[in-house]
């Protein structure tokens, strides 16, 4: 017996539009034409399929239990045809990616070195941007997806975090804050305080903090740019109060760190992707490979062989959820925690 896909559409259509008429006209072709794909169908079941009426048709029992394993048929069809376009797509094609500074220099390349030796014909594209550009580059189609903080336009955007960086207070290694090495929030923004621009994400969550506990910080100077920030506290023009990855990626400038307590600041870093949008095989394989830990590993290295403040930088970052939440999220220092489950869709 040899039944064909056409006959199987054929039949899928009659019995969506209960009328052969209209069932020809969405298949594109003639009533009579229709008509004896449906004839040879039951002809070859050994069984009716419709009960036909001058005006209408209707499914037998029969056609109703045919109908349920032929759209199952075509389903599976469709998405072996799919699983195939896709396999041959991961041999060519590019990636854009919009991350933030910090993940561009931090994570970014150990990740894209990686994919780059398991698909060498797929190029991955960066587009660096503070975290409003990353979410307009991923609601615009500019790019394929963005890393970055949790975004603001949730409406748009789908969010899937795999850490937490907490929030530490940085100033010059020779203008140590009165030599303390820990305060409360309120007793660090009575310092000088060097802020991030306005409309950024980093000035969004210090500005959270301040109105909800009510703090007047004393601002010393206000910086577009996270390396400036480093830079001029470095100096001892002031402190800045920066998350732990944009610490780290300062590099070996002589900085000392404040544990800022009472409330610490914690912010999600995570994968943002259009809702309602679905990933090529490209964009899914290189997602797949950063959840499974090439996107960590730079951060996992530093454990090892760290000074004071990587280490206590390093303990500023929690995977899955925020520190003190349970052992998923303890530090990175010193042990490589497993890796985050894979899934789509910080302050």
């Amino acid at each position: 017996m040899s039944i064909s896909l056409a006959k199987l559409r054929s039949f899928i259509a009659v019995a969506d539009e209960s009328q052969f008429n209209r069932a020809a006209q969405r298949l594109g072709v003639s009533q009579p034409s229709l008509s004896a794909q449906i004839r040879d169908l039951e002809r070859l079941l050994g069984v009716s399929l419709f009960n036909r009426t001058t005006r209408s048709v209707s499914l037998t029992v029969e056609g109703r239990r045919f109908l349920h394993r032929a759209r199952r048929l075509l389903a599976d069809l469709n998405d072996a045809v799919a699983d195939m376009q896709n396999l041959s797509s991961l041999s060519q094609g590019r990636i854009v990616v919009a991350a933030t500074p910090s993940v561009t220099s931090m994570l970014l390349p150990a990740a894209i070195q990686a994919f780059g030796q398991r698909f060498p014909d797929i190029h991955v594209q960066v587009h660096e941007a503070v975290h409003a550009g990353v979410e307009d580059s991923v609601i615009s189609g500019r790019a394929d997806f963005g890393f970055g903080p949790r975004p603001a336009r949730t409406g748009d955007l789908e969010f899937t975090p795999f850490l937490s960086e907490k929030f530490f207070g940085v100033t010059g290694a020779a203008h140590a804050a009165d030599g303390v090495s820990s305060m409360t929030f309120a007793e660090f923004c009575t310092r000088p305080l060097i802020l991030p621009a306005a409309g950024t994400g980093l000035r969004s969550a210090i500005d959270e903090v301040l109105a909800d506990q009510g703090v007047f910080p004393n601002v010393a100077h206000v910086l577009a740019h996270q390396d400036t920030m480093l830079t001029m506290a470095s100096k001892g023009l002031g402190v800045a109060y920066l998350p732990a990855l944009v610490i780290l990626s300062a590099g070996a400038r002589p900085l000392r760190l404040v544990d800022v307590r009472e409330p610490e600041t914690w912010r999600d870093l995570g994968v943002m992707q259009r809702k309602g949008g679905s990933a090529s095989a490209a964009t899914a394989e290189f997602l797949r490979l950063c959840f499974a830990g090439e996107l960590l590993d730079p951060v996992f290295d530093m454990a090892v062989g760290a000074d004071e403040n990587s280490r206590l930088l390093l303990e500023g970052i929690a995977l899955r959820g925020r520190a003190g939440h349970g052992d998923d999220a303890r530090r990175l220092a010193g042990r490589r925690p497993a890796p985050v489950p894979s899934g789509h869709g910080g302050a």
